[in-house]
């Protein structure tokens, strides 16, 4: 996960007041004493007819906004084998080491070796002749973990942006962040490769009169969240659907707020679900 920082430029500004000195008044005309009479100029001519205006088309309905793809895999390309995806993964980390290693002293954690391995996908999958199978990588840069999914294609296996189940010591864990946790199902429609995601976050319940102090109402959430991949080049280009910018798809809640008495979230069943599907042309409909 990268943070992106902006910073705000400040320019002075500058007024200049401009004085502008008043029109010298023409003098009165004076009438001489010759003459005695008022002269008449013929009336103006009537301005030419205009011309008539051929009717318009009518405006152009307005483009479509543009549909924002979340960025390509952090391992972009094709390659060979899974081993082959793994070896591109820890040369990146280690050219992040010194990177890696201040950030770890900023928060006082300790940096581990990358690694990379092989990780048994939590759910079954049909594939067709684009999207030929998946499969799970276990990866850690030697800070955060996490697991990340592998489409294999006619061409080879590529990464895609589709990740869940981080482990970031360095994340502070603001309530209102999502994080992607759980894999749900994966499968193809409309000519995407589709995964379901249970995305992490906090939610609240109501505090019943005289609960402890520690009762805040804060309690585990999971949202039901969308991301559909499809080919392009030599990489898998991925959008999703669900928080923070959309509602998610359905939900589930821990029955309480302490998480040493927390339920596995396979346990829990999702509720409030909303159907969906992809189009051909890349379109989420949710349906009723």
């Amino acid at each position: 996960m990268a943070a992106v920082r902006r910073a705000l430029l400040t320019l002075p500004f500058v007024l200049a007041l401009i004085h502008c000195a008043p029109a010298a008044r023409a003098p009165h005309a004076v009438a001489s004493s010759a003459s005695v009479g008022t002269r008449h100029r013929p009336p103006p001519s009537p301005p030419p007819a205009a011309a008539p205006v051929p009717p318009q088309p009518p405006p152009a309905p307005p483009e479509p906004p543009p549909v924002e793809e979340e960025p390509a895999s952090e391992l972009p390309g094709v390659y060979d084998s899974v081993a082959a995806l793994c070896t591109e993964f820890l040369n990146r980390a280690e050219a992040r080491k010194g990177e890696l290693t201040e950030q770890a002293a900023s928060h006082e954690v300790p940096v581990h070796a990358p690694s990379c391995s092989p990780h048994q996908l939590p759910v079954t999958f049909t594939g067709d002749a684009t999207y030929r199978g998946v499969s799970a990588l276990l990866v850690s840069d030697g800070l955060a973990t996490h697991h990340l999914l592998v489409a294999r294609l006619a061409a080879g296996y590529v990464a895609t942006s589709v990740t869940w189940a981080w482990d970031d010591p360095t994340d502070p864990g603001c309530p209102s962040n999502v994080y992607p946790t759980t894999i749900e199902s994966v499968f193809v429609q409309g000519g995407h490769l589709v995964t379901v995601i249970g995305s992490a976050t906090t939610m609240y319940v109501e505090s019943k009169a005289g609960a402890a102090a520690t009762e805040d109402g804060a309690r585990g959430g999971l949202v039901r969240t969308v991301a559909w991949c499809k080919g392009g080049g030599r990489e898998l280009r991925c959008r999703t659907h669900g928080p923070p910018t959309e509602q998610g798809l359905g939900w589930k809640m821990q029955p309480n707020r302490d998480w040493n008495k927390r339920v596995p979230w396979g346990a829990l069943p999702w509720k409030d679900v909303q159907a969906f599907s992809i189009d051909e042309d890349g379109a989420l409909r949710v349906h009723p």
